[in-house]
């Protein structure tokens, strides 16, 4: 896997990134189809929309109940196949835009 990133900041930074977003696309069950929702393909968003209107018409249920659920279906797709939507491989509970950012810490004091 092959990653070209661009930026004025930290070299090594950088590097590491780029190395995550590799590893993530690489391990990744469905490959990334665009970086942002705004990036998609319209045509397949198209596509995905007419699947899910021809299968959710079969089940017989109002049209109100019909667009939301796939408006839902939609954002589900979306969080499968947009990179920065995806759940991070290394870390599946971070999703993939947090890759340059350290992870939280815990605020929960140990006891002893």
């Amino acid at each position: 896997m092959i990653v070209a990133l661009e930026g004025a900041g930290d070299q090594a930074v950088l590097k590491e990134v780029g190395r995550k977003i590799a590893l993530h696309v690489a391990g990744t069950p469905t490959p990334p189809l665009a970086l942002s929702p705004a990036d998609l393909d319209p045509a397949a968003v198209a596509k995905e929309q007419k699947f899910l209107t021809d299968r959710r018409w079969k089940s017989g249920k109002p049209v109100a109940v019909v667009e939301k659920m796939i408006e839902g279906r939609i954002r589900k797709w979306q969080e499968e196949v947009v990179l920065l939507k995806q759940p991070f491989v290394m870390n599946p509970i971070r999703p993939s835009s947090s890759w340059s950012k350290p992870p939280p810490r815990s605020s929960a004091r140990r006891s002893r």
